[in-house]
């Protein structure tokens, strides 16, 4: 176990952790005294407001919701920077709770005292004497140190928490291990059989032979080893070093691999996959909005479905991929493709682009807006099916390419079958 300082990074996420019980005005909100800046003066600071300070009557008070149960272990408070004008909490009293009612089902941790700082300071650390490990933490100022103002409020420029994380260093040949953890997993080992819980905010650490693999983890991971079989979620991102046969990936924010991968699955929700691996078998699905999902593999077998884009340049013998594309974006593709199949919907400006060879190729669109086609390659057999919205808008293909037979269906039905080698072909839907 270890102890870290947790305290705001500035973010709109960590602001909307911190509530009050009230505020001077608009200028000095609650997020005023959770948003990383201290020092700063008289103005970045929260101060409650007028009658609601502390009078020992538990209602002058703050709140956290951190989003994730943390072992807050301590609490530091920084005074406002405005000599005379800076009442700064004294005694207070703190409370966690697993789902922040505070009716009566909350963790009393203790009551405290604040040193009485010089202003624009930070206060001693308060170690709490006992701990809760909870999302919620509430902390009641019950009275004052007093300033050259007489006036009911009190002021805080800034707050911060000690935090108790645990860790596990492994360094050991384990036939069987298993681990639940809460904050994070270093291993250095032969682990034949490894499973692992982890729902962290924090970070997987992996240099091992692992042959068989589970992993959960909810912030990031980063895999350099020999691993058969890993099944692994990710809710931040994941970074894979090593060989990997059997891959499983469910990543909420991205992944990048850099492995041997004979089978690999991902999952990926936002943001990008970045792959420069062998991969003879490989599928992934890519709800991916203004993003790109990069490959440089040698991918004989490859099934992806994107929301957006996908740039590839990569050996793929077998390749199809089905998109439904709801802004504009980019498909570009430098590779070989003995078999190739595209099937997208199109609900903005699209661009298809490919310098490949493709002995086989199906192509099946649908939108309501223009895109184009663009081929540079030998195209020994090409179908497509294209078919506009009512509101129809011109829709261009262009090809450089030798294609002995060719078959282009258009909404009328009126497509040019050409069975004859074409090096150039560009066709306006009306």
């Amino acid at each position: 176990m270890s102890i870290v300082v947790f305290e705001s990074d500035g973010s709109t996420a960590a602001k909307a952790m911190i509530s009050a019980s009230s505020i001077y005005s608009s200028s000095y909100t609650a997020a005023k005294a959770f948003n990383g800046v201290s020092s700063s003066g008289s103005i970045d600071c929260w101060i409650s407001s007028i009658g609601n300070g502390p009078d020992g009557s538990d209602r002058c008070w703050l709140k956290w919701n951190f989003g994730t149960s943390k072992q807050i272990t301590g609490i530091q408070f920084n005074r406002r920077g405005d000599a005379g004008a800076e009442n700064f909490p004294k005694d207070i009293k703190v409370y966690a709770s697993a789902t922040g009612v505070f009716a009566g089902e909350e963790v009393y941790i203790g009551a405290y005292q604040v040193n009485d700082a010089a202003f624009n300071t930070w206060s001693d650390w308060i170690d709490f004497s006992t701990s809760e490990y909870a999302p919620y933490l509430l902390v009641i100022i019950n009275t004052m140190w007093t300033s050259g103002t007489s006036i009911n409020w009190v002021a805080v420029q800034e707050i911060r928490f000690r935090e108790e994380v645990a860790s596990i260093a492994i360094d050991a040949v384990i036939p069987g291990f298993e681990a639940s953890l809460e904050f994070g997993l270093e291993s250095v080992a032969v682990l034949p059989v490894f499973e692992s819980s982890i729902h962290i905010t924090s970070f997987i650490s992996l240099d091992a032979t692992i042959p068989s693999f589970t992993g959960n983890v909810d912030f990031g991971g980063l895999v350099d080893g020999s691993l058969p079989s890993f099944n692994g979620y990710s809710a931040f991102g994941a970074a894979v070093s090593g060989e990997l046969p059997s891959f499983v990936a469910d990543a909420g924010f991205g992944t990048t691999l850099d492995a041997d991968i004979p089978a690999f699955n991902a999952v990926i929700r936002s943001y990008d996959i970045i792959a420069t691996a062998v991969m003879p078998s490989f599928v992934g699905y890519g709800y991916i909005r203004d993003s790109t999902n990069r490959i440089t593999a040698e991918l004989p077998k490859f099934t992806a479905g994107f929301e957006a884009g996908a740039i590839i340049d990569a050996q793929l013998p077998a390749f199809s991929v089905t998109g439904s594309i709801r802004t504009s974006s980019k498909f570009d593709m430098l590779a070989t493709l003995p078999k190739f199949k595209v099937s997208a919907e199109i609900g903005g400006e699209q661009f298809f682009s490919m310098v490949a060879t493709l002995p086989a190729f199906s192509a099946e669109f649908s939108g309501n807006a223009g895109y184009s086609f663009s081929f540079s390659g030998r195209l020994p057999r090409f179908r497509g099916s294209f078919a506009e919205a009512e509101d129809e808008v011109d829709q261009g293909i262009s090809m450089v390419a030798e294609i002995p037979s060719f078959v282009c269906r258009f909404k009328d039905d009126s497509s040019p079958v050409l069975p004859s080698a074409l090096r150039y072909i560009r066709n306006q839907v009306h």
